[in-house]
């Protein structure tokens, strides 16, 4: 799903994380998910990790679990970003929309943040470029509102509530991501009392469903099959 400001999703006049968790419920909601035959499972990554993690926080009975894609914190490394984007003392400010006069022009602009180093998937990258922006009068410009930046964090304040969710819980993170270190998984399972599991895939960056697609997506069914066999049994018993 695209949160409002993201995607083919409208503009807001301004954001909240409280909003887009309750977007994200009335989206499960509205679709007939909390009523079907399987509880549904959030997938979200960085920023939106973070979002379906509070979603589950507040409506963890409705979902079967969450799985956060590289978005769940347990320390601030040296080469984390987020150490100096979210420790500065200036404050966020309201930007302001680009255009660009031609779409090509727009294309050669669009770059990952933060910045993976080296993925070698260029046609990944290059289709994302060509439907993240779209023609408005005055040429052509990115669908995302900027301003919905004014909703990130690092998310700290989210490892001392993985204790508290009411549905199974998991963490995939790439090997080379800025946010893993020796004993990521070790502190993982600390904050969350051991009820989330953890899952490093290999050679892969921030963005392990770019540039490791088939490793990414084989780990999420894993993980969500094993919740599946899970719950079969507890219901038989």
């Amino acid at each position: 799903m695209d949160v409002g400001g993201s995607g083919d999703s409208g503009w807001r006049a301004s954001y909240s994380r409280e909003q887009i968790v309750q977007e994200i419920l009335s989206v499960c909601t509205s679709a007939g998910l909390f009523e079907a035959a399987r509880p549904p499972v959030l997938v979200g990554h960085s920023l939106g990790g973070q979002y379906c993690v509070e979603a589950a926080i507040a409506w963890g009975e409705k979902l079967l679990g969450v799985i956060g894609v590289d978005c769940l914190r347990q320390e601030l490394l040296d080469k984390d970003p987020a150490r100096r984007l979210f420790n500065a003392d200036a404050p966020k400010r309201i930007r302001t929309r680009k255009t660009f006069p031609h779409e090509a022009d727009l294309i050669s602009r669009f770059r990952l943040y933060p910045d993976p180093g080296p993925i070698h998937q260029p046609h990944v990258i290059a289709h994302i470029a060509t439907h993240s922006g779209r023609k408005e009068a005055d040429g052509w410009t990115w669908k995302a509102d900027p301003n919905l930046v004014l909703t990130s964090g690092h998310g700290l304040h989210l490892k001392d509530r993985l204790r508290e969710l009411a549905c199974r819980s998991a963490a995939v993170y790439g090997e080379h991501s800025f946010m893993v270190s020796d004993n990521k998984l070790s502190l993982l399972r600390e904050s969350s009392d051991g009820r989330t599991s953890g899952v490093i895939i290999p050679g892969s960056t921030h963005y392990p469903m770019l540039d490791n697609p088939v490793a990414f997506l084989t780990a999420v069914r894993a993980i969500i099959a094993g919740w599946e066999s899970d719950s079969a049994l507890t219901a038989r018993t």
